[in-house]
């Protein structure tokens, strides 16, 4: 009996991993809102996309005869990293435009914090001209700022698909 999501690996693989990471961090900002602004939270669902790119290559190429290519692999493993980083930007923009616009002023200061924190490294001048520009910023995503980031971050995914096309091939 064939299994129906083997049909369409990116689009199971890829929702699957995006609502995953969203559980992710709804997890942790229902612990504490201040995660969402952690790096080590945010850079951390970045195991989802790797392990739904992964199985998502290894599905298919159950369908393909081998050896598979590793064009073939990174056509799966960037379309799935492209599935699951729109659910986060679409996640994102209606998450602080909708669910809790609030979060922004956490947000600005997270980052005046930071920026305290690394005063050394920017040097006081630079410092102070930061934090100006910052109480100036507007934290709240735009559609346009969202889809903005979300092609941004694909600059970073492709090599990263690239990776994972080179180590799934021929398997």
């Amino acid at each position: 009996m064939e299994q129906k999501w083997n049909k369409s690996p990116i689009l199971f693989f890829g929702l699957a991993a995006g609502a995953i990471h969203l559980g992710w961090l709804l997890l942790f900002y229902f612990i504490d809102k201040n995660f969402l602004f952690n790096l080590g939270v945010v850079w951390s669902g970045l195991i989802f996309y790797i392990i739904a790119m992964v199985l998502a290559c290894r599905a298919e190429a159950k369908t393909l005869p081998p050896p598979y290519p590793w064009q073939a692999a990174l056509r799966t493993s960037f379309g799935t990293y492209l599935l699951v980083s729109a659910c986060y930007y679409v996640f994102i923009y209606l998450f602080y435009n909708y669910f809790d616009p609030g979060i922004v002023a956490l947000q600005r200061e997270a980052a005046l914090q930071s920026l305290e924190q690394y005063q050394d490294w920017f040097g006081s001048a630079n410092t102070s001209q930061l934090r100006d520009s910052l109480r100036k910023e507007n934290f709240m995503p735009s559609i346009s700022s969202s889809l903005f980031a979300w092609v941004r971050s694909l600059l970073f995914g492709f090599p990263l698909c690239l990776f994972i096309a080179y180590v799934m091939r021929g398997k």
